[in-house]
């Protein structure tokens, strides 16, 4: 899963239980990244691993290495948790690059 983005100062707590149970490999980046891991690495049960979480410093970067690390049967998404405007202009605009950068491997 990549996420991350814009700052809006909201908690990411309640999201992380869920980000324990469905994710395997948590891709973050922009100025969110440090609150979403926090909120991941305090949620009883993580155990460090799992998910795994790896810092990008954009979009792109993340989308090469979740190409790089799926395997067959895994889902890619891209659900930021947060606005888009630390780099695009909307929402809009970030989801058009991101599919821009898949369509590309």
């Amino acid at each position: 899963m990549l996420a991350g983005g814009y700052d809006k100062h909201l908690s990411f707590d309640p999201l992380a239980p869920y980000l324990l149970e469905r994710v395997k490999l948590l891709l973050l980046t922009g100025p969110t990244a440090d609150a979403i891991e926090a909120s991941v690495r305090a949620q009883e049960g993580y155990d460090g691993k799992n998910p795994e979480i790896i810092r990008t410093k954009d979009i792109a970067e993340s989308v090469a290495v979740a190409h790089s690390r799926a395997v067959p049967g895994d889902i890619v998404t891209l659900s930021p948790a947060c606005a888009s405007f630390d780099a695009f202009p909307n929402f809009a605009a970030r989801g058009d690059y991101f599919k821009k950068l898949v369509n590309a491997l």
